[in-house]
């Protein structure tokens, strides 16, 4: 397999890594993903994989990229130790984002308006509020301010405003 990509190399002079910075890159990436023409080049490590730390395992696709007017051979290498990290990192994204747009349903949960146009600004500026995964769906409800003192058995309590 070495001396088969080496022979792929021709005149090339180098191997370089594409840094994250060009469009390319991702451009590249999104195909490999879309077009699923993997080929599998297994678990490279030397080391025995333990309980903890199972063994990676890698695959390449191949593909084209034109830098400058210039073209390139691309390849670009898919690790499963890789995709468990970011997965971490997704769900920890995604927890701070619910945690967040929790705080601002208790906080607004808390707070009482005495017209409905004030109660349907706050609501609007609720649902603008920013956050990667999550959308916030606010409803404006009416609530009774009964008297103050203890309630008849006989006659339910006055109902002294709406909030």
């Amino acid at each position: 397999m070495i001396t088969l990509n080496l022979a792929a190399l021709g005149d090339t002079l180098f191997i370089s890594r594409l840094p994250a910075t060009y469009n390319a890159c991702g451009r590249l990436i999104a195909e490999a993903v879309a077009h699923n023409t993997w080929d599998e080049v297994g678990v490279l490590a030397h080391t025995k994989p333990t309980q903890h730390r199972p063994a990676a395992s890698y695959k390449a696709s191949e593909g084209e990229v034109t830098l400058y007017g210039t073209p390139y051979r691309a390849v670009v290498i898919h690790s499963s130790a890789q995709d468990k990290r970011r997965q971490q990192r997704l769900e920890r994204e995604i927890q701070t984002s619910y945690s967040t747009m929790e705080t601002y349903a208790h906080t607004a949960e808390q707070q009482e308006y005495f017209c409905r146009a004030d109660a349907e600004a706050a609501a609007a500026k609720l649902r603008a509020v920013p956050t990667a995964y999550h959308l916030m769906d606010v409803t404006v409800e009416e609530r009774p301010l009964e008297s103050r003192g203890r309630p008849s058995s006989t006659t339910p309590r006055a109902v002294k405003a709406m909030r």
